[in-house]
């Protein structure tokens, strides 16, 4: 009862912060070229679905996304999808996520509690929190930002099949894999990669090419099947689960491309995993190649618009390190105070450590992790928060 009270809660919480949405109509950005106007998403036919598997229309590779959107539009008179049934659709999914991460918050909470009295309500505030969060607004309500609602669903999915995969028996097995098991796995790993990119040619206009289609696609996805199984020792259904909510949640946006390094620090805690750090290093190759394909193609994607990523010569190592130090501040700082929120954030002419708000970011991030590391042994939990939002970040 009290588990079916809470996601009641959660539904009601994320409903009334969310439902203006559905008088909003579209917005003039992005919103035109990638749905209103967008004559792929006028049906679902084989040719629609083609265009989505292989387009990097308006830069990200999201395939899962335009097949949502697409969705939407079913039905409609015109055919296209409508402002309110794609922001009904996007509520519903923020719901979902909110719900799964209700469950996957309650059971990180009860691998550590010594006593499991507080762990649903904490778990209902952790949940409510991402639900009605200020910060949540710009991916539920813009309609562009569908992957962002997606991707969260399935990431969340992905770690809760993963707690199930890593409570079950064959996971709590100490077994050291062998260097026979380690050579074949790698040679499989490199054979999904290469055969990708022998495959895969980058977006011309936009539009994805296979040189070799089908049959290089037929060696990817073989020698993929064969390395899931062999890492998960048998693929039962819980890894299997967890690899299919992976390779969802990247088709809807690559930016989980890093989660198998965010799964050996669960591992660590609050899983606490006693097996050969090895072991748990093998598991994750099938995620570690997925990441790697995806994110060749959200870098091919992006490559293909002007002027979308800047060179080296543009955007030095220095300033991207400042840059990257002021976005591992800035995050958890909206987070906590959630005020001044804007759609962009436009970066400064001088992107420097010598500006007081890089170099303040800097030094916040530089003091907070290593308080964090002092302070590891008796309260990991910091640290293992803060290394798993850097790794996605």
């Amino acid at each position: 009862m009290r588990t079916a009270l809470a996601l009641v809660l959660l539904a009601l919480g994320a409903c009334a912060a969310f439902w203006p949405a559905l008088s909003a109509g579209f917005v003039n950005w992005d919103d035109p070229e990638a749905i209103a106007d967008n004559a792929q998403l006028r049906g679902v036919t084989w040719e629609h679905v083609r265009w989505m598997f292989t387009t990097c229309h308006t830069g990200p590779y999201q395939p899962l996304s335009w097949l949502t959107l697409a969705l939407d539009g079913v039905g409609e008179a015109s055919g296209a999808p409508s402002a309110a049934r794609v922001h009904a659709t996007s509520i519903a999914l923020h719901i979902a996520t909110a719900m799964a991460l209700f469950f996957v918050a309650r059971k990180l909470f009860r691998g550590v509690a010594s006593e499991h009295t507080h762990t649903e309500r904490a778990a209902l505030f952790a949940a409510a929190l991402f639900a009605i969060h200020p910060l949540r607004c710009e991916s539920v309500v813009w309609a562009t930002e569908r992957r962002d609602v997606l991707y969260g669903l399935f990431t969340v999915l992905t770690l809760g099949a993963w707690l199930r995969w890593a409570a079950s028996e064959k996971a709590r097995i100490t077994r050291r894999v062998g260097a026979r098991e380690w050579g074949s796995a790698l040679a499989l790993a490199a054979l999904c990669i290469a055969a990708f990119v022998a495959t895969t040619q980058r977006p011309s206009g936009g539009e994805l090419r296979f040189a070799f289609a089908p049959l290089g696609l037929v060696v990817v996805g073989a020698a993929f099947v064969a390395l899931s199984v062999l890492c998960g020792r048998g693929a039962t259904r819980w890894y299997g689960l967890a690899l299919v909510a992976f390779a969802a949640a990247l088709l809807a946006k690559g930016a989980g491309m890093t989660l198998a390094a965010v799964l050996l620090v669960l591992d660590v805690w609050p899983l606490k995993r006693e097996r050969d750090w090895r072991g748990l290093v093998f598991e994750k190759l099938p995620f570690a190649v997925l990441g790697v394909v995806f994110g060749v193609l959200a870098m091919w994607g992006q490559a293909a618009l002007p002027e979308a990523l800047a060179s080296w010569s543009d955007h030095t190592l220095v300033e991207r390190m400042a840059q990257a130090f002021y976005g591992l501040a800035f995050y958890p700082l909206k987070t906590f105070a959630p005020v001044g929120l804007s759609p962009i954030y436009e970066l400064p002419e001088e992107i420097s450590f010598r500006a007081a708000s890089f170099a303040s970011s800097a030094l916040a991030v530089v003091v907070v992790l290593g308080a964090s590391i002092a302070l590891r042994k008796r309260s990991p939990a910091p640290l293992v928060a803060l290394s798993s939002f850097a790794l996605l970040v």
